[in-house]
């Protein structure tokens, strides 16, 4: 009991190391060590008398099959223990293989079976001295081998010398002959049980190293992470401050720039037409006005002409203009065009619309690009209409942007001409003038190209200057000041939370006769 209890606990022991370890070489110890106990109790007649005790095919094969398992995983863990490679390793498996040939031809019955016995026995005893040797050769160039190991191998060689002996008749001493191999592999067993303990002591104490290792450069890499962290920190810290600063500098300027731009607002509103003096001319009248940027490239503009030899009423005119661009750019051409429509109304060889677009056309023209190398093409689309309200008739020129008149719901549209007013146009072709009988109550509007390319609405188009003027036809009945909240709210509506694209100018005035 002492005997195999030896051999369990060591099995049980060592299976639990490579469970924990998961180490091949405590398997391969493990499988072998409960292989030996098993032939041992096999050998002692045990296996016939508890398992296998009616005889049979299996009762007669199992001493091999366990004697090859058992010389089988003594190869593989000699090959893992001394780390065998090259032809040393090669031999070793070549002892495997015959190992596993032999037990499988051991299956079969009769004579086979008894070469088999015969065999197996060769083989072992060839595969302990092989071994011996490679252990006394493995450890001569590498003094980590235990000695234990060799001892072990001395002890299992000696044993299974003289048990081989003892099977061959050799020696007639069946009291040592039969203890021989038994007391070898206990003594080997004991041997390599202290060796492998030693093993896994030192791999735990290689393990906690390692662990130890571990903590160390963790501790340096928590502490470079720290450093980084600091000197990343400091960094982020400085170049936000830098970013406030620019912030802070860029407000100031932006801030400058509004206030700018403001100015410049008052003083194009102070130069241009207002609405007060637009109402003046013409009391009924809409105006819808949203420049895009705080100043605007769009600009209204009304004047009463005093009577003349060919005006002995005088003439109410007014004027929408689009200018090249929006923003500061567009407010400068607007400047210089509303002081070129005022020039044109005290003009005596200006009589017409038609020949004040011409009269515009050439002095922008001289204005822009006089003396300049680089050609500006600057100018405006611009609606320009008289009317005389005595013989109630309106004169209309456009430069590109049309006349729209509403009269009972229904609209009357006046074509422009198809070109602009200056943009350095190489054309001889004159600014003409459309004559127009008016009714009582008529709607005469003029708008820029900003409204109708608005885009917006459910599906992100544009608006477009057909629905614009079929919603003008329908607001025309009403004053002026409706129109324009129905033009704001549908405008605001129609935009939503998409970006204005350009300056925004409707207006419209009613005829009144005289």
């Amino acid at each position: 009991g002492i005997y195999y209890g030896i051999f369990i606990f060591v099995t049980i022991i060592y299976l639990t190391f490579y469970v924990q370890l998961r180490d091949k070489l405590f398997l391969t110890y493990t499988l072998y060590v409960f292989l030996s106990g098993l032939l041992q109790f096999a050998l002692d007649g045990y296996m016939y008398r508890f398992i296998f005790s009616s005889g049979g095919y299996f009762a007669d094969h199992m001493v091999i099959v366990i004697a090859g398992g058992a010389v089988f995983f003594a190869l593989q863990y000699a090959s893992d223990y001394l780390r065998l490679s090259g032809r040393n390793r090669t031999i070793t498996n070549w002892i495997e293989r015959s190992v596993l040939f032999t037990v499988a031809l051991s299956l079969l019955n009769g004579t086979v079976l008894e070469v088999c016995y015969v065999a197996i026995n060769a083989i072992s005893l060839l595969a302990v001295i092989y071994v011996l040797i490679l252990s006394f050769r493995v450890r001569r160039l590498n003094p980590d081998i235990s000695p234990l190991y060799v001892i072990g191998m001395l002890a299992l060689l000696f044993g299974a010398i003289i048990f081989i002996v003892g099977n061959t008749g050799l020696l007639d001493a069946p009291e040592i002959t039969q203890y021989g191999l038994k007391a070898g592999a206990l003594v080997e067993t004991i041997f390599l049980s202290i060796l492998m303990a030693g093993k896994y002591k030192s791999m735990q104490e290689e393990k906690e190293r390692a662990q130890a290792q571990l903590l160390i450069e963790l501790e340096e890499k928590n502490k470079l992470i720290l450093e980084s962290n600091l000197k990343l920190e400091a960094e982020v810290k400085a170049r936000t401050q830098e970013i406030e600063e620019q912030r802070l500098q860029l407000k100031e300027k932006n801030e400058d720039f509004v206030a700018s731009i403001k100015y410049a607002e008052r003083l194009q509103k102070a130069l241009l037409t207002d609405e007060l003096k637009f109402r003046a001319v013409f009391p009924d009248a809409m105006i819808f006005f949203r420049p895009r940027d705080i100043v605007s490239g769009d600009f209204y503009w009304a004047e009463e002409i005093h009577s003349s030899e060919l005006w002995p009423s005088g003439l109410k005119v007014f004027a929408v203009a689009d200018c090249t661009g929006h923003g500061v750019p567009g407010a400068f051409v607007s400047i210089v065009c509303n002081n070129l429509l005022k020039m044109a109304a005290t003009s005596p060889e200006v009589n017409y619309p038609g020949e004040a677009l011409n009269l515009i056309d050439r002095e922008l023209q001289v204005i822009l690009n006089s003396g300049r190398q680089e050609m500006l093409r600057d100018g405006m689309d611009v609606a320009l209409v008289a009317i005389d309200p005595q013989r109630r008739r309106a004169y209309f020129s456009g430069a590109r942007n049309g006349l729209v008149i509403v009269r009972n719901g229904a609209e009357i549209s006046l074509t422009p001409d198809k070109r602009s007013v200056g943009y350095k146009e190489e054309s001889d072709e004159q600014f003409s003038t459309q004559e127009i009988e008016l009714e009582e109550g008529d709607m005469l509007y003029a708008f820029s190209d900003g409204f109708p390319d608005q885009f917006g609405g459910p599906k992100g188009k544009k608006f477009l200057s057909k629905r614009l003027r079929e919603m003008l036809c329908e607001q025309a009945v009403h004053p002026g000041a409706d129109q324009e909240k129905t033009l704001a709210s549908t405008f605001d509506s129609w935009k939503g939370k998409l970006e204005q694209v350009d300056d925004v100018l409707v207006v419209g005035v009613r005829f009144i006769a005289d």
